[in-house]
């Protein structure tokens, strides 16, 4: 009996094949199908937004173009950007256009989006007026900012009317004269007409004899890019013959970004004509890689 149970004890049981986890083969089939379906979706919608990008930067008037900017502008700001401080360029520019300090020195900050620019301003101790078109970042505004800063929901054009044709407007509040104006950080990007552009440098030059400043995107090849593909230039075409149906002139070339709407890209020639139309030069700076221009008097030019 000991003899068996040892032998029992000694005895290795038979080798059994390992079984590996596998997928059906239908299945694997089925999800090959599905993945492909994905694909093809995903082309598909990059194709049709590619379409309507194409249409929309031919049919649409500058007006409902700044519309459409101004809303995506709405949806895409961070509320952190309220308080977040100039960049290193603004303070250098601050130096060295408005030295000294700030004392009873009025800036209108125009688009001036949740306000971070104006929230720094109001800090160092300048007199703010504040102009933002989007309603959010306007809130945003009238919550970061002191009570004594002037606050007001009105767009460039408002602004332009209230200056230039003395129309009375939600901008009608901020005609007075200033020391400095500044163009909300890259706003000048979505004035999107040359006629527009110069409107609003004419508006600025009344409203102030002090410098101004504007940023901008400017990347030659931007639109250049954008237009490339079968879908765009498809867009383009019908977009083309909706804007002739409608009556509208020619567009001027923009690009369209999903986090801001329509931009236009300028080159320095486009700059220096702007100036020019309201007697005024321009002095070029590109600190933090970012482009900016301040806009003075031919006189103050060093």
């Amino acid at each position: 009996m000991t003899r068996s149970l040892a032998q029992s004890t000694d005895t290795k049981p038979p080798d059994t094949p390992s079984v590996k986890p596998s997928v059906a083969p239908g299945m694997r089939a089925l999800l090959a199908c599905l993945e492909a379906i994905e694909s093809g979706l995903r082309t598909a919608r990059h194709g049709c937004r590619e379409f309507r990008v194409g249409v929309m930067c031919q049919a649409l008037s500058t007006d409902e173009m700044s519309t459409i900017s101004i809303d995506a502008y709405h949806e895409s700001l961070s509320p952190r950007s309220a308080i977040s401080g100039l960049f290193d360029w603004e303070e250098a520019w601050f130096a060295r256009e408005m030295p000294g300090p700030p004392g009873d020195r009025w800036i209108l900050v125009a688009a001036a989006g949740a306000g971070r620019e104006a929230h720094a301003l109001q800090s160092k101790g300048y007199q703010l007026c504040v102009m933002e078109p989007a309603a959010d970042p306007l809130q945003q505004c009238r919550e970061h900012l002191a009570a004594d800063a002037l606050i007001v929901g009105a767009s460039f054009a408002e602004l332009c009317s209230a200056v230039l044709e003395g129309q009375s407007n939600p901008a009608t509040p901020l005609v007075r004269q200033y020391d400095a104006i500044l163009l909300g950080w890259g706003s000048l990007t979505h004035v999107l007409s040359s006629e527009d552009r110069i409107r609003l440098m004419q508006c600025c030059a009344r409203l102030t004899d002090g410098p101004i400043l504007a940023s901008f995107f400017m990347d030659p090849h931007a639109v250049a890019r954008q237009q490339q593909g079968i879908m765009v230039s498809m867009g383009r075409g019908l977009g083309k013959l909706i804007r002739q149906v409608r009556g509208l002139a020619p567009a001027e070339p923009v690009e369209f970004t999903d986090w801001g709407g329509f931009l236009r890209h300028f080159t320095p020639v486009e700059l220096d004509q702007i100036a020019s139309s309201i007697g005024r030069v321009v002095r070029w700076q590109q600190e933090g890689g970012f482009p900016h221009v301040t806009l003075i008097q031919q006189s103050a030019d060093p």
